[in-house]
């Protein structure tokens, strides 16, 4: 996270970036485009193995029935509320925006109207690279549900149990493994196993993006979707606040906040990099845990009530942030380091008595 001044050339700067055309993405997207039209499912099966190290053969290439309800039961009844929640604000919003027929005579004789009719088959694109946006999914399949689209086939290069449980809430059944240039050349073109849907949705990467506007000659797309570019305007806020946005978003990511206090934005890069740094600390710890086998390890020797409410009072001392990550893996340090220390004690106190001492005494 950078502070950048916004004088009117870095407002140039930002904005040009858009312009550019990403040649690269579009060389490797345009080859995987033709292998799948080409060579059908042995290409898109190849391509996922190459790229996303998924074996379509043997884990198939759709979700079954029986994982989406497994999904359901495994994940939590707060998380279904929530799901749920987030289905009915969209639905309502989809039911707003939904077009109607309508007809009106604008001369004696003469009508004019519109006729709206749903796409019969769509194809929902859900990221599944750094995070799977199972925000994504429920944003492209209610407004179609509410259009009364017949068909959605949705596709996911690793959909984990929250996006099925999502998918079975909105009553999907077809959710393919399948994800980059791939899954849109599939979904474009179709091959045996995925169908030929007339319009694509969804965010993607780079070559995701270029994919899509290849392929948009002969299959509909919503929008070249690129990275993200979010603006923030305020006058006041929390630093940590504004630091959680840039650190829960991917790389390539631009956030641009206005503020009018340049000292705000210096404390959410402050907040942001101590965030970083903290993560990087539990991440060592952790390992070094499993490193030195300390004997059974864990916390053998101190409470764990005890290790835990030292570390919270530890990271209170020193403003960390009380994440269950940091906390966690502090507390596991304090247990090592104190059954170190008992271990190191009890080795020094039998050299003792071997040299004929006996310190208990």
């Amino acid at each position: 996270m950078r502070i950048l001044k916004l004088s009117p050339a870095m407002y140039k700067k930002l904005l040009a970036a858009r312009e550019l055309r990403d040649v690269q993405a579009e060389r490797v997207a345009a080859k995987i485009i033709a292998d799948v039209r080409r060579r059908g499912d042995a290409a898109l099966f190849a391509w996922t193995k190459k790229l996303d190290g998924i074996n379509l053969p043997s884990q198939g290439a759709w979700v079954s029935q029986r994982e989406i309800a497994e999904a359901q039961e495994s994940v939590g009844a707060g998380f279904l509320r929530a799901v749920k929640h987030a289905i009915r604000n969209v639905r309502k919003v989809a039911e707003k925006q939904l077009p109607r027929d309508w007809s009106t005579e604008v001369e004696r004789g003469v009508s004019i109207g519109q006729m709206v009719r749903p796409i019969e088959t769509i194809g929902c694109y859900i990221p599944g690279g750094n995070a799977t946006l199972l925000s994504t999914l429920i944003m492209t399949a209610v407004p179609a549900q509410v259009a009364g689209v017949k068909r959605i086939v949705a596709v996911c290069s690793r959909p984990n149990r929250e996006l099925l449980a999502a998918a079975g809430v909105l009553g999907l059944n077809e959710i393919a493994r399948i994800g980059g240039a791939q899954a849109v050349a599939a979904l474009a073109y179709g091959t045996d196993t995925i169908p030929r849907v007339d319009k694509i949705f969804g965010p993607g990467n780079r070559f995701v993006t270029a994919a899509k506007q290849l392929v948009s000659r002969d299959c509909a797309i919503d929008l070249p979707a690129g990275p993200t570019e979010a603006i923030v305007i305020a006058s006041r806020g929390n630093p940590r606040w504004i630091a959680a946005i840039q650190a829960g978003l991917p790389a390539g990511v631009r956030i641009v906040p206005f503020y009018d206090r340049s000292a705000l934005i210096e404390r959410a890069v402050a907040t942001l990099r101590r965030s970083l740094i903290e993560e990087a600390v539990v991440v060592t710890l952790v390992n070094l845990l499993f490193l030195l086998h300390l004997r059974s390890v864990l916390i053998v020797t101190i409470p764990i009530p005890l290790a835990v409410l030292i570390a919270f009072l530890f990271m209170r001392y020193l403003g960390i942030t009380s994440n269950i990550m940091s906390l966690a893996g502090i507390a596991i340090a304090i247990g090592v380091l104190v059954d170190a220390a008992i271990v190191v004690t009890e080795n020094a106190f039998r050299f003792i008595e071997k040299r004929g001492v006996n310190p208990r005494d």
